[in-house]
């Protein structure tokens, strides 16, 4: 009993924080303007993944009178899409790479830059209560 009780709190505390970072993903890789489209197609896969899951692992098991190939199937199933979700993450990764390199090239010369409402040499309070 204690087993069970302690594998679904894990599990949920676990699913929980799957579920509560989507949004901050997708607007991390996508952007903010295109959140509510990636969010729609993502909630299409998960459907249709609650879908067709469970009664293909049901005709996996009655077709070999046992749950494991129905496990190796769902981690194959796991692993294809992994390998799927990081070629399609290589381009990302490459055009930040390339935004990354183009901001240290640039010459920065923060030296230079004063703010446009401050002065640059010391002033008293009398200046400031003549400019008001």
């Amino acid at each position: 009993m204690y087993y069970t009780q302690r594998f679904v709190s894990m599990y949920y505390t676990q699913r929980a924080a799957f579920i509560s970072l989507t949004s901050i993903i997708i607007c991390d890789l996508l952007g903010l303007e295109k959140l509510t489209n990636a969010f729609g197609l993502l909630t299409l896969a998960r459907g249709i993944s609650g879908i067709f899951g469970p009664p293909l692992g049901g005709a996996v098991f009655q077709a070999t009178n046992s749950y494991d190939a129905s496990f190796y199937l769902a981690g194959g199933i796991l692993i294809a899409g992994a390998l799927c979700h990081y070629v399609l993450q290589l381009p990302c990764l490459r055009k930040k790479k390339k935004s990354i390199d183009m901001v240290f090239d640039e010459p920065t010369g923060y030296g230079d830059i004063h703010p446009p409402d401050l002065p640059t040499e010391p002033f008293s309070i009398e200046q400031i209560s003549e400019k008001t």
